[in-house]
């Protein structure tokens, strides 16, 4: 290329649509990985981002001319021509090419000792044969010569001279260089945009999209290694041609190096509860740097993700020779992680769950380079794989490490009576639920591959196609300065562990053969010698497929959280090899599983509904056919979930029916409603229908058999002779006549001046604040909003009658009124007590301790429990979860207020910087506030709890009830379930299972609370204690010796 020429082009590269540019890289492969149709307009209509529309949104003086600056993707037929000729070169040079070494000058010694040393020692990593399966048509693996070739099609046109994207990127990088030793960034005004555009697109795309960082390792590996014999037909001059291959290989450190601090970064935050490095955020806010049209942000994910997408990118560097392989093995996998997990747990008595993440890390890694790992470090991949068994809690761990594991998989399992550790269950279970923990078979996965020498169609490793004639001789090799890794520190939170539920129906009449190398703490797996014939999860499918399967959808879900529509479209394509009716089975398990994880789910319950929704609506009906098989076993099963899943399955199914006009296969549901735990799951379903729809419409879908469980029709109730919570038994609202509630409430309606003097004059003042607030009732029963206005109006009315010295336990007699006034509809009273609590007049904790209150004195004994009492048993429960998850909120937007505001202080100017502090200090006071509420409402929830395990479990139960109790404190209760006990025992009256299931939802509300406020562990431990006093308990005891446990392992909450 001329003078002149590069003149005209650097004219041009002002035009480049760098928008148009991160597009086309983010969706490299995927009309081959998605087995798109063979048109090159597939993947456009895939994103819904036609031409026409994106040139309509482009913005400068020729939209048109600045599109066709930006190579166009190789269409399917260019890339099958480029495989023929590929596949032709490969089998006649059996994949060896000549070096080019004309353009070595600037190596360094170390790396030409490098070079030597792998060319002449090293042997070839792919076979002839191997290489001609991934260019054959005909063969399965056919799909990987295909992305692999539009990758290096793609990176081969922007190094032509006609392109002007490289030389853009270069003009960029050199204006920033220009522009930053002139000065003018010397004024605190530090740029947070990259050098040059590539940077942030390739580190967003290789971490976010993790389920193609392979794909873009690639694309990188192609701009720095390329096709030689094609640079000199193009007639580049060697001036231009060294610039560029100087330009590319510093493009591939900043984005190693980029990488790299961000798994620092995350790792450090984990293991010491320091915050994310400011500099990370510049891959976060670049304005071009968006990976495909909406995805999720990396800074968003979990710091658990965040290291683990990093290091999967980085464990593809080092395949493609851009990191040193030796170096990522050795001083990543082994030293930084391993190591640092012996050695803590050795010597710095670091809780095990810190050694767990480290090793679980590290085999994440060797996942993804087994077979380059095997290649230069082969004593590190056994180090790895014997350090990962000592601490799985596998029958090979020490048996201090099994016992704490099953502690910890207690705690956190979705399915409460099943043993991980269990060798084998029965045939009933096994062709239903089956848990696992992902560690577990993330280790299994690695044992197989390497018994496959690290070979998998699902793991592709494009590399290999270029690896003799592009990526041996001319490899890279960085190796990057390695900071320690910090001790334990009080303030570290490691992940809780991921339990992983399958619900499937397994074919068990096919015989399982157990090799001597799997553990029976992993889940029923065939013959590591014969995985292709598994009959493991599913006859067509190998437990290493389905392991990387979930782990790709989980990927999807996790990226295209912002985007839901190219989230449902992605996820309907299978992958190339894998057949429809297995990618189906996998996706309703893989959503499935994630909505129902254990503290709670990583993304929000809505976002994982609207997509089953999605994809049963307008895809494959036999979609919907697993998702029903799916809700029949876990309703049929309900007695063994755990009682926040449980609550998670009602809310979802009712979201779901709700947009297919409530058909289902209701008839199943008869069999099931002897069984209490599947009674109270469908009662708990139909009431959140009934709140999505109206009362008549579910009664007419539904058969009648199960109108017994549908909540009573909405209607107010205004004459009741039931005493006020915390009041005498005189203090009755019936004592006050009609026509008085009536004009009260009609004065407030018209917001007349004299409505507090006629309450004054007409009601004594004790009974004032319960009066008051049942005629705002009365004037707003219409609609919520109709309550919220007059609430509104006259809340500080109200308060002011609460603080009066003659108004005793004002708090509990509002609360008392309310459910008394809704007692038939549990969503409007839940609706008017949080009207009130966000009104300042009540205090969540004081709703707390009155719901159950009002729950005792309606059901005296626990011979008045029934099937039908259900609705009302849940609703205390309800009412915990909801203003819970009210408090996580708002501690949750003042921390990340509070974070913002640091993070704007560190850049604000001296003048701003009194009013941000100011803010910052309110915000502060604001975080301590709610701590202190959560406390208080926590502290009432467990005497609430208490005093119900107390009153149906203890001598209020009457002789049966002791009878019951002591023989359950005689007898230990290994599955955790009380119903189990009355059955034991004979009793199986109503009201005997419908009290065990009571004590279960109580102690599973107990777990859930302590679990996810870890930080209080311990004291709410002790209160809880206190509170419980003699009464004692199989399963309370185990449930209290396990969380005794928690407080030490460090885990994070979320």
């Amino acid at each position: 290329m001329s003078t002149s020429n590069a003149g005209n082009s650097d004219i041009m590269c002002g035009t480049v649509d760098w928008q148009l540019v991160t597009a086309r890289i983010a969706r490299l492969g995927d009309q081959f990985l998605l087995q798109l149709p063979n048109e090159p307009e597939a993947v456009a209509d895939l994103y819904g981002d036609r031409p026409n529309k994106r040139r309509e949104r482009m913005q400068g003086f020729d939209s048109w001319k600045a599109a066709e600056l930006v190579p166009a993707l190789p269409t399917p037929d260019e890339v099958q021509d480029a495989v023929k000729d590929y596949m032709d070169l490969i089998t006649s040079r059996k994949g060896v090419a000549d070096p080019l070494t004309d353009l070595d000058a600037d190596e360094t010694s170390l790396h030409r000792e490098k070079r030597a040393r792998y060319t002449t020692e090293a042997p070839s990593v792919a076979s002839v044969s191997e290489l001609v399966r991934y260019l054959e048509p005909t063969s399965a693996e056919a799909w990987i010569g295909a992305v692999a070739l539009q990758v290096a099609l793609w990176a081969n046109r922007l190094r032509e001279a006609s392109s002007p994207v490289l030389p853009a990127a270069i003009a960029h990088e050199e204006d920033f260089q220009r522009r930053a030793q002139m000065g003018v960034f010397a004024t605190g005004e530090a740029p947070l945009v990259a050098p040059n555009p590539l940077l942030p697109t390739l580190v967003r795309c290789g971490t976010e999209l993790g389920h193609k960082f392979d794909v873009f390792a690639l694309f990188l590996a192609c701009l720095v290694y390329p096709d030689r014999a094609k640079q000199r037909e193009t007639m580049k001059e060697p001036e231009a041609l060294s610039r560029t291959d100087a330009f590319c290989q510093h493009l591939a450190r900043q984005v190693a190096e980029t990488v790299f601090g961000l798994f620092n970064s995350a790792l450090r935050h984990i293991t010491t509860g320091a915050p994310i490095a400011e500099q990370s955020l510049m891959i976060s806010i670049t304005p071009n740097a968006s990976a495909t049209a909406k995805t999720a942000g990396f800074m968003k994910l979990p710091p658990v993700l965040q290291a683990r997408r990093a290091l999967h990118f980085l464990a593809e560097l080092a395949n493609t020779h851009i990191l040193d392989s030796e170096w990522f093995v050795r001083r990543i996998l082994h030293d930084l992680l391993v190591e640092a997990a012996l050695f803590g747990a050795e010597q710095d008595q670091a809780p095990l769950s810190r050694s767990q993440f480290l090793v679980e890390l590290a085999l994440d890694g060797l996942m993804h380079c087994g077979r380059e790992a095997e290649r230069v470090a082969a004593d590190c991949v056994d180090a790895i794989l014997q350090a990962a068994e000592r601490f799985a809690g596998t029958i090979r761990s020490p048996s201090t490490i099994i016992e704490e594991c099953a502690r910890m998989e207690r705690l956190f399992s979705p399915v409460k009576d099943v043993e991980l550790n269990s060798p084998a269950l029965d045939e009933a279970h096994r062709a239903s639920l089956q848990v696992s923990r992902r560690f577990h078979e993330l280790l299994l996965v690695c044992r197989k591959l390497r018994a496959r020498s690290w070979h998998c169609n699902l793991l592709p490793q494009y590399h290999l196609l270029f690896w003799e004639t592009r990526i041996r001789d001319s490899g890279l090799r960085m190796q990057l300065p390695v900071p320690p890794l910090s001790r334990h520190s009080i303030d570290a939170r490691y992940p809780v562990p991921s339990i992983r539920l399958h619900i499937t129906k397994m074919d068990t009449t096919v015989e399982e053969h157990t090799s001597a190398s799997e553990t029976p703490t992993s889940p029923p797996v065939a013959n590591e010698q014969n995985d292709s014939k598994a009959q493991s999860w599913w006859p067509a499918m190998s437990f290493t497929d389905r392991f990387l399967a979930v782990e790709r959808l989980s990927d999807m879900l996790d990226a295209f959280l912002a985007d839901r529509r190219i989230c449902v479209q992605m996820l309907r394509r299978p992958r190339a090899g894998f057949s429809m009716k297995d990618h189906q089975m996998v996706l309703v398990e893989t959503i499935l599983s994630a909505m129902l994880q254990i503290p709670r789910s990583r993304n929000p319950l809505l976002f994982y509904a609207t997509v089953l929704v999605e994809l049963c609506r307008g895809g494959d009906p036999q979609t919907a056919i697993h998702l029903l098989q799916a809700v029949e076993t876990l309703i049929r099963e309900a007695q063994r979930l755990d009682p926040e899943v449980t609550e998670r399955v009602a809310q979802w199914l009712a979201f779901h029916l709700s947009h297919f006009q409530w058909e289902w296969n209701w008839d199943a549901w008869l069999p099931l409603q002897g069984n209490v735990h599947s009674a109270a799951l469908i009662a708990s379903m139909l009431e959140y229908a009934v709140r999505l729809s109206y009362r008549e419409r579910i009664a007419e879908k539904t058969p009648s058999a199960l109108h017994n469980l549908l909540v009573p029709p909405a209607e107010p109730v205004w004459e009741t002779e039931s005493p006020l919570i915390g009041s005498p038994a005189a203090s009755l609202l019936a004592s006050i006549p009609e026509p008085v509630k009536v004009e009260l409430a009609q004065r407030l309606v018209a917001s007349a001046y004299d409505a507090v003097p006629y309450l004054n004059e007409h009601v004594p003042k004790e009974l004032r604040p319960a009066v008051f607030l049942q005629a705002l009732l009365r004037g707003g029963y219409g609609a919520p909003s109709f309550f919220a206005n007059l609430v509104e109006r006259w809340g500080g009315v109200l308060r002011e009658l609460c603080r009066d010295p003659g108004a005793a336990a004002a708090g509990l007699q509002l609360v008392s009124v309310v459910l008394q006034v809704w007692e038939s509809s549990h969503q409007h009273a839940l609706l008017s007590l949080n009207c009130l609590s966000s009104a300042g007049i009540l205090d969540p904790s004081t709703v707390v301790t009155g719901v159950y209150r009002q729950l005792l004195n309606r059901y005296p004994t626990s011979d008045d429990l029934s099937f039908a009492a259900l609705n009302d048993l849940r609703f205390p429960f309800e009412t915990v979860r909801f203003f819970l998850n009210q408090y996580r909120d708002r501690l949750r937007r003042i921390q990340t207020d509070i974070e913002m505001l640091l993070l704007a202080i560190s850049r604000a100017p001296e003048r701003d910087l009194d009013t941000m502090e100011a803010a910052l200090t309110r915000a502060r006071q604001m975080l301590q506030q709610h701590r202190q509420g959560l406390k208080r409402f926590l502290a009432a929830t467990l005497d609430s709890l208490a005093q119900i395990l107390r009153h149906y479990h203890g001598s209020s139960g009457g002789d049966r009830g002791d009878r019951d109790h002591h023989e359950t404190d005689d007898h230990e209760d290994h599955g955790g379930t009380a119903s189990a006990t009355s059955a034991s025992t004979g009793d199986t009256a109503p009201a005997a299972l419908v009290r065990g299931w009571l004590l279960e939802r109580s102690l599973g509300l107990v777990q859930e609370l302590l679990r996810t406020q870890l930080d209080q562990t311990p004291r709410l431990l002790g209160t809880l204690k206190a509170l419980l006093g003699n009464f004692t308990n199989a399963s309370l005891k185990r449930m209290l010796h396990d969380l005794d446990q928690l407080a030490r392992w460090s885990l994070a909450t979320v």
